[in-house]
């Protein structure tokens, strides 16, 4: 069946099972991820403590039954420090608190004393540092790969695109 315009009605093409059907093998849907009776209990999220905890506990987990992932970051701050070093310039940012988190997470480690070193290829610092010159209230946007350094609380990131709020505000047309 379809709707004007050709668009089929998946509505009603499939049928959602309802009551105790739900979630059975039988069905082909995976169970409801929300279940309405444990809403009624709250729990907290976990501490800091808790959190700091689990993370040192992943270092104990075998290599071969880890999962392989990429981690790619942006960081957005205001530079302090700018050091040409020849194909490549180091900026420097110290990192804030960050937003406020969803609701059950444990709360976010603090980060005052660590400094980000942000690596940028050269063909694409001139646009960056003019931007950066003519509003010193502008914002680095540094997109790419993390390494970490936790004994000094050092982090560097590799950038693959730099760029600043004022300039993506001037390609997106936003005002």
């Amino acid at each position: 069946m379809t709707v004007p315009g050709g668009a089929p009605r998946w509505g009603l093409l499939f049928s959602r099972p309802q009551g105790d059907d739900r979630g059975t093998a039988a069905t082909g849907f995976p169970p409801p991820l929300h279940n309405p009776q444990q809403s009624a209990q709250t729990q907290e999220a976990p501490s800091l403590a808790t959190a700091l905890g689990l993370i040192r506990a992943t270092g104990n987990i075998p290599p071969e039954k880890k999962g392989k992932a990429t981690v790619k970051t942006t960081v957005i701050g205001r530079v302090k420090q700018i050091k040409p070093m020849g194909e490549f310039v180091l900026a420097v940012v110290t990192p804030r608190g960050p937003e406020p988190m969803p609701k059950g997470l444990p709360p976010v480690p603090d980060s005052g004393s660590s400094s980000i070193a942000v690596f940028v290829v050269r063909n694409q610092w001139p646009r960056v540092e003019a931007a950066l010159k003519a509003d010193p209230k502008d914002a680095l946007i540094a997109e790419g790969y993390l390494a970490l350094d936790a004994k000094n609380q050092l982090t560097g990131l590799w950038a693959l695109t730099c760029t600043t709020r004022n300039l993506q505000k001037t390609r997106y047309g936003v005002k």
